[in-house]
């Protein structure tokens, strides 16, 4: 993958302006007016394909071979599961994003999503999730920087430009089926094991018994344990 494409997306990412208040309250608990994580262990944000390789790029080469496989691991369990209380797969056991630095699009404007753009969003959410929540108070820009729906749909149009260079057909930046805008485990799960896998890890979290989607789940690790040097 070209080096300029993951250079672009980070002059994209520059243009969001900074935030504050999630790393401050994500650790505090609700009665003393933090969040105790709720979004990053409730929900698992959607990225494009360009945004996933850049994450990818970055924990193959720098993650130890356990923390890769723990990572695959809870993708599986969160497909094949299919819980709607789904915790982000890279939330660590201590409430923080082992990626923040690199997070996609959709978390570095979650919590300053102007409102005619968000509340649609949180209205189709709630017919499906009923525990989805309105977007996090505590998170403010620092420059004090309010957004508009224009600057919303601009860096959106920028990130999928970026997409369509990666190769992926403008048709299939989508969230629907075959698509290339998916949340994490479902990339990660892509980028190993292919289409066909993932149809035939469909089928098993349709029609298998728990005991046996785990027996499933660890036949993939143990063989992925031994194909990673």
């Amino acid at each position: 993958m070209s080096k300029k494409i993951f250079e672009d997306l980070y002059l994209l990412y520059s243009k969001i302006p900074e935030t504050t208040g999630c790393m401050d309250w994500i650790l505090k608990p609700e009665n003393e007016g933090g969040c105790s994580s709720w979004c990053c262990s409730k929900q698992q944000p959607n990225l494009l394909n360009v945004e996933f390789k850049l994450i990818w790029n970055f924990i193959t080469n720098n993650w130890s071979k356990e923390s890769f496989i723990a990572l695959v691991e809870k993708a599986l369990i969160s497909y094949v599961f299919n819980s709607q209380d789904n915790p982000c797969i890279f939330l660590s056991k201590e409430n923080k994003c082992t990626i923040h630095d690199k997070r996609p699009y959709n978390c570095r404007i979650y919590g300053i999503i102007p409102e005619e753009e968000f509340k649609p969003r949180y209205e189709r959410l709630k017919v499906i999730y009923p525990n989805t929540r309105n977007q996090c108070s505590l998170i403010k820009t620092v420059d004090g920087r309010t957004l508009s729906k224009k600057d919303i749909d601009e860096w959106w149009s920028d990130l999928c430009d970026l997409e369509k260079k990666l190769g992926i057909d403008h048709r299939k930046i989508h969230d629907g089926y075959s698509g290339s805008y998916r949340n994490f485990y479902e990339h990660v799960i892509l980028e190993l094991m292919g289409e066909d896998s993932m149809m035939f890890l469909q089928k098993i979290r349709v029609e298998f018994s728990e005991e046996e989607k785990k027996d499933t789940i660890q036949r993939c690790i143990i063989a992925l344990s031994k194909n990673i040097n």
